[in-house]
């Protein structure tokens, strides 16, 4: 397991070095938040660091549209300012999801 570990910390330490060459810090994945609305097995808020989850990802492959209301947690601000205003694209791509799910999403297949 020690040599695991050693490989692993070189591994990172030259993406380190390849990242500071560039003039720029190595950084974990920012967690995103989903912002569109309820549907079966998904809220609005769900917060995910390791990838989406299995069911918003089905909605995606059906609907694109809800990858639209995935933003990183450092956004979630701006993006509920967006949210609130009629004109914007977010907004669009929040009632367009809604439609979605109104027109019977949950009973497709893969959703």
């Amino acid at each position: 397991m020690k040599e695991n570990d050693n490989s692993k910390e070189s591994v990172l330490t030259e993406l380190k070095k390849g990242a500071e060459r560039k003039g720029r810090e190595v950084k974990a994945a920012e967690p995103q938040i989903y912002i569109g609305p309820r549907f079966e097995g998904m809220v609005s808020g769900t917060v995910f660091k390791n990838g989406r989850p299995p069911v918003l990802e089905a909605a995606i492959k059906s609907f694109p549209v809800f990858a639209e209301l995935i933003v990183p947690v450092s956004g979630l601000v701006q993006a509920n300012k967006k949210l609130s205003n009629p004109d914007s694209a977010l907004k669009r791509f929040y009632q367009m999801a809604e439609e979605c799910i109104q027109s019977g999403m949950n009973g497709k297949k893969g959703v």
